[in-house]
């Protein structure tokens, strides 16, 4: 840690926290998977907590579209509800799937596609 000597001059030094502090203890708990010899290497570490917040927010983000990606996939090719919903029946997405058996995508240039019959 940072810290301001008592002496006149308030000169700022490297100390020793006295115990672990919350920013040393997260990637700590996170990394209970790596073996000890890789642990014991994160008693020593710099943190940025806007750069934890950062990622954190960048995370919700993608969580967030995750979902949102998979509901609008499952709407176009699915096949029946969506086994991957978590939220209330009457809310899942059903699958075009069961309602189609062809799409056309095609560039706008090219005009209206032929109905397949």
């Amino acid at each position: 840690m940072i810290d301001v000597t008592e002496d006149s001059l308030f000169r700022f030094r490297f100390v020793l926290s006295p115990q672990p502090t919350p920013a040393t203890l997260y990637p700590i708990k996170r990394c209970k998977w790596a073996v000890p010899e890789e642990v014991e290497k994160l008693y020593q570490i710099e943190v940025c907590p806007k750069a934890m917040d950062l990622t954190y927010t960048l995370a919700k983000r993608i969580d967030e579209q995750a979902e949102s990606l998979r509901t609008a996939y499952w709407g176009l090719v699915g096949d029946g509800e969506a086994p991957f919903w978590e939220r209330p029946a009457e809310q899942a997405p059903i699958g075009m799937g069961t309602h189609y058996m062809a799409m056309s995508i095609v560039n706008n240039k090219q005009g209206i596609p032929i109905p397949v019959e």
